[in-house]
């Protein structure tokens, strides 16, 4: 119950992410593709930009890819460094900020999933309900210390 009311915070988040991917695939579009003519069009195929939503997300996911790891792509051809340092500096921060908090949000909920299969918070959950029972039993009391259930 915990574990799934937490995934929800990382799901949410990712659909925030995809929301404002979408906003601006719909309203920054022709400047991404002004902005990355001299890199390669692998990435910047204008025929995305045909394909609807599924098309805008994959060119500006490519985008925030491409402008979170420039070194790699500078390196291997794909990116101009022109292209990269000539790129409107407030929206290359919300594209990095986007991608870094993609990879956060799909970390955190890897992260709660292995926790929920695990079994430790199952554990825990066990511990709490003996400590409540000993308190509600009067085998503790307020203020005691519940170290005999810690070590049953």
């Amino acid at each position: 119950m915990v574990v799934g009311s937490l995934c929800g915070i990382p799901l949410t988040s990712l659909i925030i992410g995809d929301v404002w991917i979408l906003y601006v695939g719909y309203t920054k579009c022709e400047l991404l593709l002004e902005c990355f003519q001299n890199s390669s069009s692998s990435f910047t195929n204008i025929v995305r930009m045909h394909t609807g939503s599924w098309g805008r997300l994959q060119l500006v996911g490519s985008a925030c890819g491409v402008l979170t790891l420039p070194s790699f792509y500078i390196k291997h051809g794909i990116l101009s460094a022109d292209d990269f340092e000539n790129f409107p500096r407030p929206l290359k921060r919300k594209l990095i900020a986007l991608q870094w908090s993609t990879f956060g949000s799909f970390a955190s909920l890897e992260l709660l999933i292995r926790l929920l299969k695990s079994g430790v918070l199952i554990s825990c959950k066990k511990l709490w309900q003996n400590v409540k029972k000993q308190f509600e039993t009067g085998a503790i009391k307020r203020g005691g210390r519940p170290w005999s259930i810690i070590q049953n």
